[in-house]
């Protein structure tokens, strides 16, 4: 090359989106730890950490290869920025990773990145400038190549998982009390307080609607904790299960043995099946959330207020038409009402004067 003349540089910039930052600032409140993994030089690589936030110890892939697995395990976790990086290196990084224990996510776009998409708990490949192999490989593909999208679907996963205890949790409860009075009362000898009929109605009333009304929560702060290691869904709501299927239990005892003397059996059953509905009513508000109910809101979720009422309306409906005959219901005096309703609050009451005891 000869005979040039010098006009000047220029200078590319791909600088990060905007939202990026917020994003990763999003993931470290959740626990979520980011690191940086680019074949891009150390210099170029600080520059982009520092805008989106992404700051530590940066290592190059020369010195990763110098390492040996049992050093880089030692201090992979507090290494944020790897520059210079080589597919294989990608691929080592992520293996060490997932020995430590972690469920590793890895982003990418390229063939460079298809050893690390495939090792990876869940690989999310680039949807717009993503090559066809690396979406192949993927378990995710980001429509927008959008990092934010990716913190808003680990919001909403979370959120998912817990609705989901939060159903699992007011289901078992009150269900479990039913096999218990059943099996209480037979035991005693006395007449059952419930037929199977009945048992399908209440469950078919309380069971649907207002129960799928929790999976409009929002989510006790799931970006505010860190990431969970549960082996079961079960894993710490077991104990409130039992307690609260016993409080429901104690409920529908009450309500049995106080008016076994007063009434018609038949009346009986329809003043236990009725102050379990209602129970159960008003017990799934106490399943919303592990917060004071004032703290979230009563009427924060108004599907719930929705579910509820058309099951009362649906169940009033069955109780003061002929259609109650077919389950064995008989229309409820106001007397009966009120002996029946302050045992529906029991459950509410006692888990909520238990928030407020927790300090």
């Amino acid at each position: 090359e000869e005979n040039l003349i010098f006009l000047g540089f220029i200078g590319l910039q791909d600088p990060p989106r905007k939202e990026v930052k917020g994003a990763i600032e999003l993931c470290k409140k959740a626990g979520i730890n980011v690191k940086m993994i680019t074949g891009d030089s150390e210099i170029t690589a600080i520059a982009i950490g520092e805008q989106i936030g992404i700051n530590g110890k940066v290592i190059s892939g020369k010195k990763l290869d110098s390492m040996s697995d049992e050093e880089l395990m030692n201090k992979i976790e507090s290494i944020q920025i790897f520059a210079r990086i080589e597919p294989k290196q990608k691929l080592r990084i992520i293996e060490i990773l997932k020995i430590k224990g972690e469920q590793v996510a890895v982003t990418g776009d390229g063939i460079n990145d298809i050893l690390a998409l495939k090792k990876a708990d869940i690989g999310i490949a680039m949807g717009i400038r993503g090559s066809d192999v690396a979406r192949e490989v993927s378990d995710m593909i980001l429509i927008d190549d959008n990092f934010a999208s990716i913190v808003k679907a680990v919001e909403e996963g979370r959120t998912v998982y817990d609705n989901t205890k939060k159903i699992t949790k007011f289901l078992l409860a009150v269900n479990f009390s039913e096999i218990l009075l059943i099996s209480l009362i037979i035991l005693l000898g006395f007449p059952l307080p419930m037929l199977p009929l009945q048992i399908l109605w209440m469950n078919l009333v309380t069971d649907s609607i207002p129960a799928l009304a929790l999976t409009k929560e929002k989510g006790d702060d799931v970006m505010k904790k860190k990431p969970i290691k549960e082996k079961s869904i079960l894993d710490g709501i077991f104990i409130y299960i039992i307690i609260a299927g016993i409080v429901t239990l104690l409920a529908e005892i009450f309500i049995f043995f106080l008016s076994l003397n007063r009434y018609d059996l038949n009346e009986v059953r329809t003043m236990v099946v009725t102050g379990d509905i209602l129970f159960q009513f008003l017990f799934i508000f106490t399943c919303r959330s592990d917060k004071k109910l004032k703290e979230i809101g009563i009427f924060s979720n108004k599907w719930v207020f929705y579910g509820i009422f058309l099951s009362i309306l649906i169940h009033l409906f069955v109780l003061y038409t002929p259609i109650g005959s077919v389950f064995g219901f008989t229309p409820l005096s106001l007397k009966q009402w009120l002996l029946i309703i302050p045992f529906s609050f029991l459950g509410l009451i006692l888990f909520e004067i238990k928030k407020y005891s927790k300090k």
